[in-house]
This record gives structure tokens, C-alpha cells and sequence, in this order.
């Protein structure tokens, strides 16, 4: 019978590849479009759904069945909300499904941007932007500096990311907006995420090294933000440029 140690080995180990394999996706994407004013599609496009969604009219399955589902959902998450702090605390908190508003409300955000694609109901992207609003009400993402916070923040924080870059098209999405995002992202979110990339191995490692990717390529036409780590020992300031070239080493380093 396989020990619980042995387990979690392997869990780690399966976990790490997982993340890896979605670093080197952003790598090969990024950052050659960074400063275009379109969506990057960090995990598919607009082009890409909507080709999905011609298919599903068409009724091919599993196209139809999908987007149905995607539709459903959205229309399911516009009456939910979340209680969102200015500060979190994780004290013994070890798991990754917590807390709500940072994994539900994240995939919501997410979920709700591909249904606006599919469905163009201004109400799921407007949804989404509700929530992408609603996470910058969080002032500090590990008010304890637990380590914990480094793992979960890289994990769920991207999919907001990939939310507000499916509604870069969209009217209700702002310039405004946008920046004010950035600038959350390199002040509260980057700092957790980025000191994982030196305190953590495994797929702890490999899901900072994604994160970091990620927030530094949607805030690369952003010259003027500076990224630190939350390690105070670290006397770093880094442009977004410099952030993911950063990860960019780190992922090589990590993969061999």
C-alpha cells in the first residue's frame, strides 16, 4: 500500500509537470504581442471560441454540449458574490481550495469572459469586470507571510488576468481599468507570487514561475510599474520586462 508520504511525492511530482508544461505555453506565446491592445488569449482566443461556437451551432458535439454548459454557468455566477478582505490572513490554512474568494471567484471571472465570448451577453462580461474590480479590494495577500500564500496566489490570480484580457474588447472594459489592474497586480499580487520563485521547489516552483509570467507579460506595456518581491531581504525593483525574463530563467533552470 502506498505510504501517505509516497502519495504526496507523487502528487507533488504530477503537480510540478502540470505547471511546467503551462510555463513553457507562456513562454512560446509571450511577450512578442505584449503592448498590442488586443486580447492575447493566454489560454484561447476570441478566434478561437468563436470558431468553437460555430460548431455548436451547427450542433457537432462535444462543441454543443460545452458551450451549453459554459452558458449555463455564466448565467449561474451573476447572482453570486463574495466577501473579499483588505487583508487575508492564511494562519494553518494548507489547502488550495481556499480562500473562496480567491479560487471560486477567480474561475468564475474566468468563466463568466468565455461566456460573454460565446453568448456576446454584455451581462457576463460585465460580471466578470464586477469581480476583476472586486479582487483589488484585497490590499495585502498574506497578511501572516505564510507560505501557503505563495502556492494559491500563483495558482488562481492568473485567471483573473485571463478574464480581463478576453474583455480587452469589450466597451465596458476601460483603459482605466485596466491600468488600475496592473498596478494591483504588480503591488499585491507579483510580491507573492515572485517570492516563490526562491523559497519553494516542486510545483510550488513551477506554479510561481507561471504566475510570474503571466502578470509580468499583462503588465508589460507598463514601463512604469516596479516589481518586488515580498521578501523584504531582497533589494529588487524590476520592470515587467525584467520580471519575466526572470522567470524566463527560472523556468529553463527548473526544467534542465
Amino acid at each position: 500500500m502506498e505510504t501517505e508520504v509516497a502519495y504526496l511525492y507523487r502528487e507533488d511530482q504530477i503537480m510540478m509537470k502540470i505547471a511546467l508544461v503551462f510555463a513553457l505555453l507562456c513562454l512560446l506565446g509571450f511577450p512578442s504581442k505584449a503592448a498590442e491592445a488586443a486580447p492575447r488569449g493566454y489560454l484561447t482566443t476570441p478566434a478561437e471560441l468563436q470558431e468553437i461556437k460555430k460548431l455548436a451551432d451547427a450542433r457537432y458535439q462535444p462543441y454543443n454540449n460545452a458551450v451549453r454548459s459554459m452558458i449555463v454557468y455564466g448565467y449561474t455566477m451573476l447572482p453570486k458574490k463574495w466577501a473579499v478582505p483588505a487583508v487575508y490572513y492564511w494562519k494553518d490554512n494548507k489547502s488550495t481550495s481556499e480562500p473562496p474568494w480567491m479560487t471560486e471567484m477567480s474561475t468564475a471571472a474566468y468563466g463568466l469572459s468565455l461566456a460573454y465570448i460565446l453568448q456576446k451577453e454584455a451581462a457576463f462580461a460585465e460580471k466578470a469586470r464586477q469581480l476583476i474590480l472586486a479582487i483589488q479590494e484585497v490590499e495585502n495577500l498574506n497578511g501572516d507571510y505564510q507560505r501557503q500564500a505563495m502556492l494559491n496566489v500563483s495558482i488562481h490570480i492568473p485567471k483573473f488576468i485571463y478574464a480581463a484580457d478576453l474583455l480587452e474588447d469589450w466597451d465596458g472594459w476601460s483603459l482605466a481599468d485596466k491600468r488600475a489592474f496592473q498596478e494591483w497586480i504588480a503591488g499585491v499580487a507579483y510580491p507573492v507570487a515572485r517570492r516563490g520563485l526562491d523559497e519553494s521547489g516542486g510545483n510550488w516552483h513551477a506554479w510561481a514561475t507561471s504566475a510570474v509570467l503571466v502578470m509580468a507579460d499583462y503588465c508589460w506595456d507598463r514601463p512604469d510599474l516596479v516589481f518586488k518581491s515580498e521578501n523584504a531581504a531582497l533589494d529588487e525593483k524590476l520592470t515587467a520586462a525584467q520580471a519575466w525574463e526572470l522567470a524566463r530563467r527560472e523556468f529553463f533552470a527548473q526544467a534542465g
